[in-house]
């Protein structure tokens, strides 16, 4: 007798099963339901049969196996591509003008004006049905509605294929005010404070509210996989990525982890082992942990090598084996990794290669499976298969060979790669070398691996999503509550003065702020502009707003982190140093001979700036609060500094009455409530604040909390764990528990 019944919705179909699994199709005729034991399942492979791997009462990991065992090559190859930005946007002149990282992904060509965002491009359907892919990175969407419709229809185009494998788009971090304007889409999303931020509130339990929420927002818009949290110590202050880590100390940075970790892959409604169809993937990353000699970043080639000059690769990696790879909930590990792009340099034991840690089977696969004991998916960073990638020490190789490599280090996805036939060379290369039954066993346990989680979150049962549902998700009020109390709870004050904050009864002056100068990610270089840093229509809500800093009885003045580049001269050839001062800045204590060095048509041994100088781009910030000192007189100033990595306070701190910090994600609302005396600050600094710039040049890359601290004109050392709330400095268990 059968137990399950069907409920037609817009486009698809339910198939209820009474006391099991929930299924949906688009079309019974295109993917067959079968019955055994009152039961319905799914034929996705239409072959009349049930196979295991179409049994959802069997274990993952076994109908894994099976559908692995039954997969042809070239079936594997596609699951292992994971395809690069894809938006599902208006693409108007406005958007594109407004937006130059749009611009980037996507060129400067508005799309045709009757364009159905809720069907699959033509290059989608390519993908699924010629090269076998099953995932995307989804940089935009227009709302949750349209981006519900567009998986829909690109499950209905899967179950098409010869064994009906669903599909999934994978997202970086989306939920914070800087991620999420319109020219991106989404008329709503939960806003929270970005990975610094979350570390500023020194409070696991909010991080895992984040991982939580924000993997239900994912679910409904379609994303499976979170491309984050990134869990990279921060422990050089100069590295331009530092605002996505928990900052620099170990423990406050697995702790975070393993709850945004736990939150994402944790089920409100579990299917097994904690998993649920409300689940996420969170993939860590960058595994070992990226950090450039000097601070400098690995996109480009002069950052390519992480460097250990305190013997610590191993204790980096706590925010991995203590934290991502050792959950509390259920589901145990993160099921994702993602690697760095850095050369790990001089630490590989095995060959003493000194190649991408992609291709680096020591760090890739002995460390991190062997030694560090994970278990699911590594997947490269975006690009180290193509000729313009950062894929160090393979520069001079094929794409194929950086497959074949890939293959043999034990790598299951390939990052931005949508070229199956990319994928058919490259194992080919792997036949000729290794032979065909090793190269089976290795793209099949890929497979495995891959196939398992999304058996976990419930994907080849039920893959489609309700847009009003969707619609009602993403954004709710219960969301949008959660993330901007963690905002408030992510403020830092780092002085206050005479008791100047919270302001009562004062008429305040908002100074400009200078925008621009500096290098886009498409290496225009707007001009600098000043204009009010908020919306002072916002603003007059919060406070009694003066017009010059005349008639005002305090001034505000916002900046940012001091910006100098990225520690290379493309016009001269030479390596000079990242500074974070605001004034110009010549190394006199920097290494005399690098660690590490050496590129490609690069003819230097000795990657050294000893002596060498560089300039802030936006001094402006500095200039602007001195010049409003000027103005006020005895009047008070207030300084909101916006870090995304720690700063030298000594040139700003002695004009500044009260300063107070936020980090990337933090919206002006929070900061008007902190300011005013609704938010009273709880927030602790996630790092150091360094003395001088000289601290930071002896510091080591490798080591956390390693630098003399900045002293302020009240006695206040600017340490890890420190800040202040109405009564004076912070001292509470959160204190006592990291400091």
């Amino acid at each position: 007798m059968a137990q399950y019944n069907m409920v037609k919705k817009d486009g698809y179909i339910v198939v209820e099963n009474e006391n099991g699994a929930t299924l949906s199709v688009a079309d019974p005729k295109v993917i067959p339901l079968l019955e055994q034991g009152g039961y319905a399942f799914k034929d996705l492979n239409k072959n009349g049969v049930l196979d295991p791997y179409e049994d959802w009462r069997l274990p993952s990991e076994e109908r894994a196996a099976d559908l692995a065992k039954k997969m042809k090559d070239d079936d594997i190859f596609g699951l292992m591509l994971h395809g690069m930005a894809q938006v599902v946007i208006k693409i108007t002149p406005e958007r594109l003008a407004s937006n130059p990282i749009l611009q980037y992904i996507l060129g400067r060509t508005p799309q045709e004006p009757n364009v159905d965002l809720t069907q699959p491009t033509d290059n989608q359907r390519d993908l699924i049905t010629n090269h076998n892919m099953r995932f995307w990175l989804l940089s935009a969407v227009e709302s949750a509605e349209i981006a519900a419709k567009l998986q829909n229809n690109i499950q209905a185009l899967a179950e098409t294929t010869s064994l009906g494998i669903p599909a999934s788009f994978s997202t970086n971090p989306r939920n914070t005010a800087d991620t999420h304007n319109d020219s991106y889409g989404e008329s709503k999303i939960s806003l929270w404070p970005g990975t610094l931020g979350l570390a500023a509130t020194f409070d696991p339990e909010i991080a895992y509210d984040f991982g939580r929420v924000a993997g239900r927002e994912y679910r409904a818009l379609g994303i499976g996989i979170d491309l984050g949290p990134q869990i990279d110590p921060g422990t050089d202050p100069r590295w331009n990525r530092f605002s996505g880590t928990f900052g620099e100390d170990l423990r406050l940075s697995a702790d975070m982890a393993k709850a945004v970790c736990d939150g994402h892959q944790t089920s409100d409604d579990p299917i097994a082992g904690g998993w649920g169809k409300d689940s996420i993937i969170a993939m860590a990353k960058h595994w070992p942990g990226s950090m450039g000699e000097s601070g400098r970043e690995s996109h480009a080639f002069h950052g390519k090598y992480n460097v250990y000059p305190g013997g610590n690769l191993m204790g980096r990696l706590e925010p991995w084996t203590k934290g991502a790879f050792k959950l509390d909930g259920p589901t145990k590990q993160a099921a994702s990794i993602m690697t760095c792009y850095d050369v790990i340099w001089g630490q590989d034991i095995e060959k003493g290669e000194n190649v991408g840690t992609s291709f680096n089977h020591y760090i890739s696969s002995t460390l991190l499976r062997e030694v560090c004991g994970f278990e699911g998916i590594a997947c490269t960073d975006f690009g180290v298969t193509a000729d313009m990638g950062s894929n160090w020490g393979m520069e001079k190789n094929t794409d194929a060979e950086r497959v074949a490599k890939l293959i043999e280090a034990n790598i299951d996805w390939f990052g931005g790669l949508g070229d199956i036939e990319v994928v058919r060379k490259g194992y080919a290369i792997g036949v000729e070398k290794h032979g065909a039954e090793w190269m089976r066993e290795q793209i099949e346990a890929s497979a495995t691996r891959i196939l398992t989680y999304m058996f976990k979150l419930g994907l080849f049962e039920d893959a489609y999503l309700d847009p009003e549902t969707s619609e009602k998700t993403v954004g709710c009020d219960e969301f949008m509550k959660k993330g901007f109390e963690a905002q408030l709870k992510s403020v830092v004050m780092l002085k206050n003065k005479e008791n100047l904050l919270p302001l009562k009864n004062k008429k305040v002056y908002i100074a400009d702020k200078g925008h621009g100068g500096m290098p886009l990610r498409t290496g225009e270089i707007p001009p600098v502009q000043y204009k009010k840093p908020v919306d002072m229509n916002k603003a007059a809500k919060y406070f009694d707003i003066a017009e010059t800093a005349q008639e005002a009885d305090c001034a505000i003045v916002y900046m940012d982190t001091p910006q100098s580049g990225s520690g290379y001269n493309e016009a001269t050839k030479e390596f000079i140093p990242i500074s974070l001062q605001y004034g110009d800045y010549t190394a006199e204590y920097a290494r005399v001979k690098s660690i590490a060095a050496g590129h490609p048509g690069v003819d230097c041994d000795n990657w050294s700036y000893l002596g060498k100088s560089c300039s802030t781009y936006n001094k402006y910030d500095l200039d602007t609060l001195i010049q409003v000192k000027k103005e006020m007189g005895n009047k008070p100033v207030i300084v909101v500094l916006r870090m995304t990595n720690p700063v030298i306070p000594s040139e700003f701190e002695p004009y500044a009455d009260a300063i107070i910090t936020t980090f990337s994600g933090t919206t002006n609302d929070a900061v008007f409530m902190t300011l005013n005396g609704q938010n009273e600050p709880t927030g602790l600094l996630p790092f150091q604040l360094p003395k001088d710039m000289m601290t930071v040049e002896i510091q080591l890359e490798d080591i956390g909390r390693d630098m003399q601290c900045y002293t302020d004109s009240c006695g206040n050392v600017y340490d890890f764990a420190f800040g202040m709330n109405w009564n004076g400095i912070i001292d509470d268990d959160r204190v006592r528990k990291y400091r």
